[in-house]
């Protein structure tokens, strides 16, 4: 047991302005549990309270020299409800940036395919539809590379739309048992 388990808050905060880590240390030991608890009821994850208690406790030694605190306990905890209420900005500017990132990507590439398939894996795919008919390589072909919709396609070669569908999983099953690895891409592709 050191002996500044016996100082006030006062006291230690005296130590610490002059630069005494072990009184830091107490400080720290003495406060860093509650101050957890009360960032965790504001924040997301306990991760992110664990980082504003650290960063309070940090800016307190960098700045221990030009320090005035009356009460030390008030001081912590308006910190620390100070930290939560930046890192919330900052976790919500994340979030509407990446929500505006998220609208902003185009929903069709010019080659969606080449984005996820290696050139070699792309060739394999190609040989692979060329087995079809002529008329289910013509549907894949329209709904996967031209990126069209069953409606469109059903309208285009005069069909139902039931019809591009029946066509569609007839050829994915051939797909399913020649690419087997490739597998989910090829019914992601699908379902595009």
């Amino acid at each position: 047991m050191n002996h500044y388990s016996s100082y006030s808050d006062f006291e230690l905060l005296a130590a610490i302005q002059n630069s005494d880590e072990a009184a830091f240390e107490e400080l720290y030991n003495r406060y860093w549990f509650s101050l957890l608890k009360h960032a965790a009821k504001m924040l997301p994850a306990a991760l992110y309270a664990e980082e504003v208690v650290q960063d309070l406790f940090i800016k307190i030694w960098q700045t221990r020299q030009s320090l005035c605190i009356e009460n030390i306990s008030k001081y912590l905890h308006t910190g620390v409800r100070h930290g939560c209420i930046s890192l919330h900005r900052v976790l919500l500017n994340k979030k509407k940036y990446w929500d505006h990132y998220k609208r902003s990507i185009p929903r069709h590439e010019d080659s969606v395919e080449t984005d996820f398939i290696s050139e070699e894996k792309y060739a394999e795919l190609e040989k692979m539809i060329a087995k079809l008919p002529l008329l289910d390589q013509k549907i894949v072909r329209m709904k996967v590379m031209d990126a069209l919709t069953l409606h469109d396609i059903s309208l285009q070669l005069n069909c139902s739309k039931k019809t591009v569908e029946y066509h569609l999983d007839k050829s994915l099953k051939i797909l399913k048992s020649g690419f087997q690895q490739w597998w989910l891409l090829i019914v992601w592709m699908f379902s595009q």
